[in-house]
């Protein structure tokens, strides 16, 4: 039997924190919730949580979007999913660059918020858990390296491949014909490729 998920929810309506935390306990979360962005941090200090429900316009001075910077930084493996009515372009684009997991908006039918966090979970351990494919093939998060041939492959990308070249101290560089890749590229390479 799987541990339950332990879920925060943060909303500064009383209704819609009881209709998340109803929910995600039929579901098979322990929730705690929170009715303010600073109840919010004050629970975040210390205590790590898997999902994080989240509205963008709490009351008081400390916003949706300044909890999720804070869960981010503190605790970046949280799948933290945005539920707010007043959604926009925006807000969105906001919560997308902070790295938020999914986005509602209100008002939601349970069956909606169970299909949201399932799949921002399952997503999140795939981009976790490194799968071997085949012999000699690993597979992490967008990244398939095929060990034997020393390339990488990146799903999102239409470019088909990298060569993989020594860059020391057991690090590859990856390289696509001459050009060598972005720092961002690298750096999202290498966290593909390190194993856990």
């Amino acid at each position: 039997m799987m541990d339950p998920v332990h879920t925060l929810v943060v909303d500064d309506e009383e209704t819609i924190r009881f209709f998340l935390k109803e929910t995600l306990q039929r579901a098979g979360h322990t929730v705690v919730t929170a009715s303010s962005g600073e109840e919010a941090l004050d629970r975040l200090r210390e205590t790590p949580f898997d999902l994080i429900m989240l509205d963008l316009r709490l009351g008081g001075r400390v916003d949706g979007l300044r909890v999720l910077e804070a869960v981010k930084w503190r605790w970046p493996q949280t799948v933290v999913i945005i539920l707010t009515g007043y959604g926009s372009l925006e807000s969105a684009m906001a919560a997308i660059r902070e790295g938020v997991d999914g986005y509602l908006l209100k008002p939601v039918e349970p069956q909606e918020v169970r299909q949201a966090v399932q799949e921002a979970l399952e997503r999140r351990e795939r981009l976790a858990c490194p799968q071997e494919i085949e012999e000699g093939v690993l597979q992490r998060g967008p990244f398939s390296v095929d060990l034997n041939k020393h390339l990488v492959r990146r799903a999102a990308l239409r470019s088909g491949h990298y060569r993989l070249e020594d860059a020391g101290h057991g690090r590859r560089r990856a390289y696509t014909g001459h050009q060598s890749l972005g720092s961002r590229c690298r750096r999202d390479l290498d966290n593909g490729l390190r194993q856990p």
